[in-house]
């Protein structure tokens, strides 16, 4: 018989869990912090292969979660209904916690996975270090990614499942007194954001005269909605499009834009202290880890739905706006305000669309259909390709940046999250490192006249800091940081995306050549993309090998708008445009959508044009 070996277990980064006493297993690559490496590679280590590897796997994780979700939600529902003296309906829950409810099963059985791997070795007897304190309870939906996003809160909930499924397989060193608190005073993470616009320096005269047209403008724009009707036809909130576009569309439906409306702005940051936590949620579990959630899941209900709920139905009863039509592209994930704004506003008969915040080819199984299961409609860019859709043209800018003094090839990064926040078909948590191997090899193999006029715009820090890495491998000066993404485009003569998201749309609608070379392993889209990428993969725009892509790009890097411009490449273009992003649609569609969804006739093409 084998030796049984003792190892440390190690679950995150915290440092102060780590020791050289054992050989030690880390749970996964987000314990070994780029920039700490000089402490971690000393250890006698491996790293446990993440689960969600096996994409086969992660497509069957998925559906068994959509259901258990539902069936969450449902017991969620009747409890909520009960502690707070309501009778809403399913769709009324959906649209207030589902976004955080389906984030939370997904992180529970991600971080409950794990540990099942690492028990399943045999010949191993494990030691770790315990964390003192309790798993901290966020205060809403966006503190929820904040605490998930932590080292700290993530020990302390791989320290409750081992307490829960294998306290007899898990021997806990002597206490050290250790303990750790979630910081929250910082900036949230915005996780669903684009990458954020900075100013470049200017003058201090310039500066003065942009802050007082600026200031000008936004006083009148307060005073406009100050002094204007709060009764408007449709409300527009957080959906991305230009405030010249919302007045033109405000215009042309008779209404105020509220474009002064200065949000909504409640926050709950008590106590989460109420006596309904301590009952065990009554839904049926089927096997030990949806008993686990059953146990634990009202402990962990973000506050702002149990303790802080009344006061914010409260702080609703002083939002002046009526509409018959709400619509936004961003607020129904992170303000928990507006979604019950909106959940009570459908009770009283408006309908309720969400805009897709972004382009490119949609992710495959993705957000278990929640925007089109609470809305009235999912507006995408991408043609339908599920029940209860609708395309329209582009809600947000996207503006021509090609210049022919153009100098970079330019390589847009991504990067999500040290830890899995969501279950979805996409490079998460350790996979945004395979991704970042796809990229660095795809740079590597560039021939030394592309990579001369090189330039990487890695995605802000989430955890990775694959800016770093980026900087480590092919040096600093090839790599940008701090410039704003979008004055990089405009000096840009080739672009090219390294994930199939928003960012393909810019590019694609921008005037410059643009290359997608992805790792298709790990961003895995619509069946119904297959043709449109087939097109796009033949006329050298879409690449998955990255050797191939770099010989591609070598190639075309003298003129690569004399290639952009072949017919093949035309055609390709051209289908993009027809099946994923409307470049020739405008605010008359979306004023035309409106209107229809209004009752109201839509003016025949001839009269738009007089206007």
């Amino acid at each position: 018989m084998s030796e049984v070996r003792k190892t440390l277990l190690v679950t995150t980064a915290l440092e102060s869990t780590w020791g050289d006493e054992w050989p030690t297993l880390f749970a996964g690559e987000w314990c070994r912090i780029y920039s700490r490496r000089q402490v971690w590679s000393r250890l006698d280590h491996e790293v446990l292969e993440y689960h969600w590897e096996d994409r086969e796997k992660l497509a069957r994780n998925y559906h068994e979660l959509e259901d258990l979700y539902e069936r969450i939600l449902v017991a969620l529902s009747a409890r909520l209904n009960a502690i707070h003296g309501k009778n809403e309906d399913t769709g009324y829950w959906r649209i207030v916690l589902g976004t955080w409810l389906m984030s939370y099963v997904a992180v529970l059985f991600d971080r409950w996975e794990t540990l099942r791997l690492v028990f399943e070795r045999g010949d191993v007897s494990y030691v770790t270090r315990r964390i003192e304190g309790e798993l901290e309870i966020a205060w809403d939906h966006n503190d929820h990614y904040t605490l998930v996003a932590a080292d700290e809160w993530n020990a302390k909930m791989f320290q409750r499942i081992l307490d829960y499924a294998y306290a007899n397989r898990i021997e806990y060193l002597p206490d050290t007194g250790v303990s750790a608190k979630v910081d929250r005073s910082g900036e949230e993470p915005e996780v669903f954001a684009a990458i954020p616009r900075k100013t470049r320096p200017v003058s201090l005269l310039k500066r003065l005269i942009v802050r007082t047209i600026y200031g000008t403008r936004d006083f009148l724009i307060r005073a406009r909605y100050v002094l204007g009707s709060k009764k408007v036809r449709v409300f527009l909130y957080h959906a991305y499009f230009a405030p010249q576009v919302i007045a033109k569309i405000s215009r042309a439906l008779k209404q105020s834009s509220l474009l002064g409306f200065p949000g909504f702005e409640f926050e709950y940051q008590g106590a989460a202290n109420s006596s309904a936590r301590e009952k065990p949620l009554d839904f049926d579990a089927r096997n030990e880890f949806e008993k686990f959630c059953a146990k634990y899941i009202f402990r962990d209900f973000p506050a702002i739905y149990i303790e802080g709920f009344e006061g914010m139905r409260e702080y609703l009863k002083s939002i002046p706006i009526e509409a018959e039509i709400i619509a936004t592209a961003n607020a129904h994930f992170a303000s928990d305000p507006f979604k019950v704004w909106t959940a009570e506003k459908i009770k009283a008969g408006a309908k309720y669309f969400i805009l897709t915040h972004g382009g490119g080819f949609p992710i495959g199984l993705w957000l278990f259909h929640h925007e089109e299961k609470s809305s009235h409609k999912l507006l995408t860019w991408f043609r339908e390709y599920y029940d209860n859709q609708r395309r329209l043209p582009p809600n947000k800018p996207l503006p021509a940046w090609y210049s022919p003094e153009a100098k970079y090839l330019t390589v847009i990064g991504v990067e999500l999250t040290r830890y899995t926040y969501r279950v979805e078909t996409c490079a998460m948590g350790p996979l945004v490192l395979k991704a970042f191997e796809h990229t660095r090899d795809f740079i590597a193999a560039l021939d030394e006249k592309a990579s001369s006029d090189l330039l990487v715009k890695p995605y802000p820090n989430m955890g990775w800091e694959t800016g770093d890495r980026y900087s480590d491998v092919f040096g600093p000066e090839k790599v940008d940081q701090v410039s704003d993404y979008y004055s990089i485009l405009r000096q840009s003569r080739l672009v090219v995306c390294t994930y199939p998201g928003s960012n393909l749309s810019e590019a694609m609608a921008s005037g410059i050549p643009v290359l997608l070379v992805y790792p298709s392993r790990y961003w895995e889209v619509i069946p119904r993309a297959a043709e449109l990428i087939d097109v796009m993969s033949k006329a050298g725009i879409v690449h998955t090998d990255p050797q191939a892509a770099a010989r591609h790009a070598s190639r075309v890097w003298e003129d690569p708008m004399k290639w952009w411009n072949e017919p093949q490449v035309i055609a390709a273009r051209k289908k993009y445009v027809e099946d994923a992003c409307d470049l020739e649609g405008g605010p008359l569609d979306w004023i035309r959508f409106f209107k229809e969804q209004l009752g109201e006739k839509p003016s025949s093409k001839a009269e738009r044009l007089k206007k």
